[in-house]
Parts: C-alpha cells; structure tokens; sequence
C-alpha cells in the first residue's frame, strides 16, 4: 500500500522501512534492464578472484531501493526526489535481505522540501548504504 503523506503530516524524526530479499531473478532482471553484465556481478569464476570472493549485487540496484522508500513508505505518493547522495559501505549478495530505513531530519517550508537520511542493512546487520535523499512533496 503506498503511504500518502502530505508535507504537513510529515514530523522530523518520523521514520518508514522494509526489507527486500535479493533473489537470483532480481539480479538478472537489473542486468536485462541496465544491460550491465559486469562480470563482477554475474561471474562466479570472476569474482571468486576478487576481494569479494563471490558475485556482488550491483550497488545500482540497492541504491534503487531508495525509490522504493520514497515513492511508496516515507512519503509515498506525494513524493519527487530532487538528490540522492549514497555512499556504498559494503557489498550486498544473492540471498541477502535488506533492511531499507528512512528518517525525516529536515522540513523546508519553501518549496516542500523534506531530507530524509536513508541506511540499507544486511540481515546480519551490517551497513551496505548510507544516503541523504533530499524530496519535494506535491500536494
């Protein structure tokens, strides 16, 4: 269900999550899209050399989980991105479930801006991203 959260209804500190399990298909679904093969992301032999040891999710990918936050969770539906500012902390794999959290630390009045500070966990808490995402609200 997308949250329809108007501009006044927003709070500072007010926060929205969920998670998302990465699955073989979605992989392979951001590679048909993008079509970005990096071997990185899709060679097992490849990345097995790697200091990752094993094919990592494209950051690209988790980094479009923050759509998902904004258009659907914290607003929702009013939503427009402006920016994003994310820093890749760690890798995320196949199988990994990702935590997505948001929370609102600004409200500008002129123009309906809102920042909201964003971070991605793995299940086993570890960060994989950090993101400062800055919206404005359409009413």
């Amino acid at each position: 269900m997308i949250q329809e959260f108007t501009f006044d209804e927003l709070k500072v500190s007010q926060k929205a999550s969920f998670k998302r399990k990465i699955t073989k298909e979605d992989i392979n679904l951001f590679c048909r899209i993008t079509d970005d093969h990096h071997p990185l992301h899709t060679d097992s032999e490849y990345a097995s050399k790697t200091k990752f040891k094993k094919p990592i999710v494209h950051g690209m990918y988790v980094n479009s989980l923050l759509s998902t936050l904004i258009g659907t969770y914290l607003p929702g539906k009013h939503a427009l991105v402006l920016s994003v500012s994310s820093q890749f902390v760690n890798p995320a794999y196949e199988d990994d479930t990702l935590a997505i959290e948001g929370i609102v630390k600004k409200k500008q009045e002129y123009g309906k801006v809102v920042e909201i500070d964003a971070s991605i966990l793995n299940q086993d808490k570890v960060q994989v991203l950090v993101a400062k995402i800055k919206i404005q609200l359409r009413e």
